[in-house]
C-alpha cells in the first residue's frame, strides 16, 4: 500500500507513545481541575481520561501482551498486572470524582505511577510491538487510540 503524500506511516510505538502524551495531558488537566475545584469541568475531564485510558489499555491488552507473553511470560503478567491496577485505581477515584471527595495527591501519586508505567512499556513492549504485531493488529491500534495512517511492515 503506497504512502499518502505528505503523511508519515505510524508504527505501535509512534502512536502508543503520543497517545501516552495525551493521556499525561489530560491528567494534567484534570490537576489543574482539582485546584480550580469546578465539579462540572473535573467530571467531563475525568469523563474523557477514563475513556481514552481504557481504550489504550484495551488496545495493548489485544493486541500486543499476547504475543509478548509467548516470549516473556512474567514481563506480560506484569504488565498485565500493573494495567489490573490502574483499573481498580481509576474506579475509586471516579466514585471519589463524583462525590467531591478527592485528595490531590492521590491523582499525583496517579499519574506518576501511568508515568512510570509509560517509560517502562516504551523500553519494553513498545520496542517489541514494532517488529511482532501484525499489520491487523496495527491498523486496530490506531483505531483504538484514534492514530493516523499506520505503518506496514514493508514500509518501515
Amino acid at each position: 500500500m503506497p504512502r499518502e503524500p505528505g503523511r508519515e506511516a505510524e508504527g505501535p510505538r509512534v502512536l502508543l507513545g503520543r497517545d501516552h502524551q495525551r493521556l499525561r495531558q489530560l491528567l494534567n488537566g484534570l490537576v489543574e481541575e482539582f485546584e480550580e475545584g469546578d465539579p462540572d469541568d473535573l467530571r467531563d475531564t475525568w469523563a474523557r481520561f477514563e475513556e481514552h485510558l481504557q481504550a489504550h489499555l484495551g488496545a495493548e491488552e489485544s493486541h500486543i501482551l499476547p504475543l509478548l507473553e509467548a516470549v516473556d511470560p512474567a514481563e506480560a503478567r506484569a504488565l498485565r498486572a500493573e494495567h489490573v491496577a490502574f483499573r481498580k485505581t481509576v474506579e475509586e477515584l471516579a466514585v471519589g470524582v463524583d462525590l467531591h471527595a478527592v485528595r490531590l495527591d492521590a491523582v499525583r501519586e496517579f499519574a506518576d505511577a501511568l508515568r512510570r508505567h509509560a517509560e517502562r512499556e516504551d523500553r519494553l513492549m513498545y520496542r517489541f510491538a514494532e517488529r511482532e504485531v501484525p499489520e491487523a493488529g496495527r491498523e486496530a491500534i490506531a483505531r483504538a487510540v484514534g492514530g493516523g495512517r499506520v505503518a506496514h511492515r514493508d514500509e518501515e
